[in-house]
């Protein structure tokens, strides 16, 4: 299945990176460890379908939407890209951007999803 088979409630809710290419911050972390921990909880979508995800430390994933459940793995690829791979039904590579507990997931579509932290 090619990254534009991915359903939407997938591509709904996915994440941030904080920071610029190729600096490390003062513990000498790169932006990409720095953002993979700030997703790392529970995130609801807004709107939308209400997709629940859950992103887990060690670089995996969970959700449900739309009555399926999903799993796969992320990685920060680069400050502000997130790739995603949702196992046998492909990946995609969206642009994310954190806001405290906002997390805006942008596909190549260009359909913006918003997700709020939840406990």
């Amino acid at each position: 299945m090619t990254h534009t088979n991915i359903p939407m409630f997938m591509a709904a809710c996915l994440i941030p990176l904080v920071g610029s290419c190729g600096t490390r911050d003062q513990q000498g972390q790169s932006p990409a460890r720095q953002s993979a921990s700030s997703i790392v909880g529970k995130w609801q979508e807004v709107g939308g379908d209400r997709s629940r995800w859950e992103f887990i430390t060690g670089g995996h994933f969970t959700g449900t939407g739309r009555g399926q459940q999903f799993a796969g793995t992320y990685e920060f690829i680069e400050a502000g890209r997130l790739k995603v791979d949702f196992g046998g039904r492909g990946a995609m590579i969206f642009q994310v951007s954190l806001t405290d507990d906002t997390l805006r997931l942008t596909p190549p579509n260009g359909n913006t999803s918003k997700l709020r932290r939840i406990p």
